[in-house]
């Protein structure tokens, strides 16, 4: 029968503590292949995730693609109708953003809020600006009537 001396881990099975070293390693082992385990799951299903909110994108691209390669196929000539080949080329439109950037679906909810944010503020910001305005006015109308008390 083989004792856990005889699995020396770099002449640990002489130590007392042999066990100990044994069980750590094991555990270390354990918790790294884990952590590398899930970072490559993430990785993979936030690529996932970015090729499926553009599949749209993706598939008119393709499309576009195609009807390209057969312009080469089209005639410059008019056709027998006597009418012009006219191919037309769609792009979606983006919002200032780059092409093949891509913020995941955390990055969309932190901009809809920061816009929704930025939209309470200006409305917080002129409400203010009315409540001012009417705390002069009645600074105004006061000062009216300290002068009528007065007299």
């Amino acid at each position: 029968m083989m004792s856990l001396g005889e699995f020396s881990i770099d002449g640990f099975g002489d130590h007392p503590e042999m066990l100990c070293c044994f069980i750590f390693f094991l555990s270390a082992t354990f918790v790294t292949q884990l952590t590398f385990l899930n970072m490559l799951i993430a990785i993979m299903g936030d690529t996932f995730g970015r090729v499926i909110e553009n599949k749209a994108h993706y598939a008119l691209q393709t499309k576009l693609n195609i009807m390209g390669d057969y312009t080469a196929v089209m005639s410059k000539k008019k056709n027998l109708g006597g009418t012009n080949n006219f191919l037309f080329v769609v792009k979606p439109r983006t919002d200032g953003e780059e092409e093949g950037a891509w913020e995941g679906g955390l990055g969309l909810i932190k901009k809809s809020i920061d816009r929704s944010v930025g939209g309470l503020k200006i409305s917080v910001i002129k409400e203010i600006s009315k409540l001012q305005t009417q705390g002069i006015e009645a600074k105004v109308r006061d000062s009216g009537f300290d002068k009528e008390l007065r007299n």
